[in-house]
C-alpha cells in the first residue's frame, strides 16, 4: 500500500506541475501577444503624430 501510494503521489505533483508548466507558457504566448499589439499602437501614435 505504501509503495502504490508513493507511486500515486509522485504522479499527482509531476501532473500538476505539467500544468503549471503549460500555464506559465500560455502566459508568456499572452504576453509576448500583448506587448507586440501595444508596440503597434504605439507606433501608429507616433506615426500619427508625425
Amino acid at each position: 500500500i505504501v509503495t502504490t501510494n508513493k507511486i500515486n503521489g509522485g504522479r499527482k505533483r509531476e501532473r500538476s506541475g505539467q500544468i503549471h508548466f503549460m500555464a506559465q507558457k500560455k502566459c508568456q504566448h499572452l504576453n509576448q501577444l500583448y506587448s507586440r499589439q501595444m508596440f503597434v499602437e504605439i507606433n501608429e501614435i507616433a506615426y500619427a503624430r508625425i
